[in-house]
């Protein structure tokens, strides 16, 4: 009934290796060729095995790993009599979103492999009932953490897990595998999605600490080009990664325009849809409006060696700092938040996340005054009110141009801040 998941392109391993990172060790596992959808042939996991559990373990971890992938279903898609099995066919769901290109496979798999096999993998899916389903959802919240750190998963993560395991048993009743989801629990059966982190409340950056990043220039040009599109925009890093020239329509009025309709994928290497799927229309700053003009006019010359061109990403990658990653790409998610780090220390400011960006975007239009509705027209439009902005943006586009003006950058207080003029 199931078929092959993965057909007869089912790619090969070609080697994995092992490296410790945040607890536990992760396998590259490396293919013969791209993962269909996608332009990379390595598949990053965690092994789930602690650092003190040691390496010997870890590449056995890595090695059932390794033959899963080539298998496509791994050898406990059945049980004793025959009978599909819950890991039977979630794997082979799982194995499909891959081919069909779902950049959540990966973390879909991670919440199967993690929270749902251990407990129900071995059952016969048709025999699952809605009261097995309902306990192991009320269970979540007590499911140790996966990546070797103390403690139990947040209700975030609860939510998420739930969602995979929901949207899988739908598929299967979608395709008669069963004759109708167990999977009946709503929200008052899981904790609320509260992750324990207070500094998502008590972050963000203020309008001088905002001003000293774009400004001071103990900081690379390009970087302060970068962090201008991220507080001055409320644009993701991501989607900040993959800007060209071409999408910046300087002539624009009142304000200059910069179109953003993709992002990219560091884990998979790939520039995709931006999350909502959706084309937003974002007003260019004042100010960000002078750094760009100066970065195309000298700055981008400068550091690549050639005037730029309206196919080239605003601010690509140097190069160099990344293994077998050329100058000109996209910038790397990763490299970005450790500089970024790095960039707050010379300055003289506390660490924070690199997506405090966006919320501190949001928060200093309001503060300056901003309605929150044409905020969230540029932060978070959705399909409907994107097809409306575009079909009457002459109407709409002051309003949003209102909204970034809101935001006053000044130069920083020269005895905070030394400047290099």
């Amino acid at each position: 009934m199931l078929g092959d998941p993965l057909g007869t392109s089912a790619p090969r391993v070609t080697s994995w290796n092992l490296r410790p990172r945040g607890g536990v060790y992760y396998a590259d596992i490396y293919l013969d060729r791209p993962l269909p959808g996608t332009k990379t042939n390595r598949i990053q996991e965690s092994t789930r095995t602690r650092l003190d559990e040691g390496e010997a373990a870890a590449r056995v971890q890595a090695q059932r790993m390794a033959d899963e992938v080539e298998r496509g279903t791994p050898a406990s898609a059945v049980s004793s009599d025959g009978a599909l099995t819950v890991k039977g066919w979630c794997e082979t769901w799982n194995a499909r979103r891959a081919t069909q290109g779902k950049l959540d496979w990966m973390h879909e798999g991670a919440h199967l492999r993690d929270h749902l096999y251990p407990w129900l993998g071995h059952r016969p899916i048709a025999e699952v009932t809605k009261a097995e389903m309902l306990m192991w959802a009320r269970a979540l919240p007590k499911h140790v953490r996966s990546d070797g750190k103390p403690g139990t998963i947040s209700g975030r993560t609860c939510h998420n897990v739930a969602n995979t395991v929901r949207h899988a048993f739908k598929h299967a009743a979608k395709e008669d595998i069963i004759a109708v989801s167990p999977c009946v629990w709503d929200a008052t059966d899981l904790p609320v999605k509260d992750d324990g982190r207070t500094d998502r409340l008590e972050g963000g950056f203020t309008l001088e600490q905002v001003s000293a990043l774009i400004l001071d220039k103990r900081i690379p040009e390009d970087r302060r080009v970068q962090y201008a599109l991220e507080f001055l925009t409320g644009m993701r890093p991501g989607e900040v990664a993959v800007r060209r020239w071409r999408d910046w329509n300087a002539a624009e009025k009142p304000l200059g325009l910069l179109v953003a309709a993709s992002a990219w994928s560091t884990r998979m290497r790939i520039e995709k849809a931006t999350k909502t799927r959706v084309t937003k229309w974002l007003p260019v700053h004042p100010v960000l409006d002078k750094l760009l003009r100066a970065w195309k006019r000298d700055g981008f010359a400068k550091m690549f060696g050639r005037p730029p061109e309206p196919e080239d990403f605003i601010v690509p990658s140097r190069g160099g700092s990344t293994r077998n990653w050329p100058a000109g790409r996209p910038r790397n998610n990763s490299h970005a938040w450790n500089r970024f780090q790095h960039d707050l220390d010379a300055v003289g400011f506390a660490r924070q996340r690199h997506y405090e960006t966006r919320s501190s975007f949001r928060s200093l239009a309001l503060a300056g005054g901003a309605i929150e509705k044409d905020i969230d027209r540029i932060t978070h439009p959705s399909p409907k009110e994107a097809k409306d902005l575009y079909e009457r943006r002459r109407l709409l586009w002051p309003r949003l141009c209102d909204v970034v003006t809101r935001i006053h950058i000044t130069t920083p207080r020269p005895e905070r801040l030394r400047l290099v003029r």
